[in-house]
């Protein structure tokens, strides 16, 4: 990996940033557990997730489930595919929503048939590691399915509570957007509010399809996706904005793929932030991601991208553009 002067790389890196090893336990037909191990950058010091899933709620409500436990927060769609293995290019969309969080979540269907439906609905700690918030939880829910038999749509918000401690200090939030996690400058008390539109075509029934892994079946795939952000903060302003991002996976030949993506985040009202790892902070930032992947087997994929990133509106303009190569593979 390189990038420019600014960047995380300006001298070039080899590096392994995306590496898990997920274990699963199934005592009988209705109980899962899941831990699933973080060994990025050949670390070994933690878990991601740790869950325990109750199918068909024990046989009470056949199709649904119980998730208890350190899950991923199931908000957005590019939350279940944002690493370099699964992702249709090695970086992520700059304003992508994702995070790990203790917590209960529901899901299951709503329809059946053709065109499927499911729920998922959030019930959460919302502070950064095992503390609790002083004041309420964090209360997210997602509805998606198929519009058609190709095109998937789910829609997504989330709130949390007001992100301060015990002790009267702020805290910081486990749900992530474009790398912020501190709250608006000068604020007494804080919330976080997301709400997310996305439409995908030839994604599968769930929207969601990992390009390690799966078959080079359709000629291209599309997705696109646009939300907005609220830190609604006590005793200064507000921090607002707006996110989005269009991908096009283009399947070249049975080996060979092309893979497009354009993201933005903007702030409104001359608020600024460190958007996507700047090391400024800024009000808008762009990325412009180029990406080609050739399939050495099903499972191991060698994968190249280079990508522009364009960050505006801060005290300088920082030179982050980026490339990287590597080799993704699941087992």
């Amino acid at each position: 990996m390189g990038t420019q002067g600014h960047g995380t790389f300006p001298y070039r890196s080899v590096d392994i940033p995306d590496a898990k090893i997920r274990f699963a336990f199934s005592p009988n037909d209705y109980i899962t557990v899941i831990n699933r191990y973080s060994n990025n950058r050949a670390a070994s010091g933690g878990f991601d997730y740790f869950y325990v899933d109750i199918k068909d709620w024990g046989g009470a409500l056949p199709g649904h489930t119980i998730r208890l436990g350190k899950h991923k927060i199931d908000i957005g769609v590019e939350t279940w595919t944002d690493n370099p293995v699964e992702s249709i290019v090695v970086t992520n969309a700059v304003s992508h929503v994702s995070g790990y969080d203790e917590g209960i979540n529901l899901r299951g269907p709503l329809t059946r048939g053709r065109l499927p439906w499911t729920y998922s609905i959030e019930l959460l700690n919302g502070t950064q590691g095992f503390t609790m918030s002083a004041q309420d939880i964090t209360i997210g829910a997602k509805v998606g399915g198929l519009v058609s038999d190709r095109l998937y749509l789910a829609i997504s918000a989330i709130r949390t509570g007001n992100l301060v401690k015990r002790d009267g200090t702020l805290d910081k939030p486990d749900l992530n957007i474009a790398e912020v996690f501190d709250p608006p400058a000068g604020a007494m008390g804080w919330r976080r509010s997301i709400w997310e539109i996305d439409l995908r075509y030839n994604y599968g029934k769930e929207g969601i399809k990992s390009i390690v892994g799966s078959q080079p079946d359709v000629p291209w795939q599309a997705a696109v996706a646009f939300g907005r952000l609220v830190d609604d903060a006590d005793g200064a302003p507000d921090r607002k904005g707006s996110f989005g991002f269009a991908e096009v996976l283009l399947n070249l030949s049975p080996r060979t793929y092309l893979g497009l993506r354009y993201s933005q985040m903007n702030l409104e009202d001359g608020a600024t932030a460190k958007l996507g790892g700047s090391p400024v902070a800024v009000r808008e930032y762009r990325r412009y991601s180029l990406g080609v992947g050739y399939r050495l087997s099903h499972l191991t994929h060698l994968k190249t991208e280079y990508t522009i990133n364009d960050a505006k509106g801060g005290s300088s303009k920082p030179e982050l553009n980026q490339f990287a190569v590597g080799v993704a593979t699941k087992f």
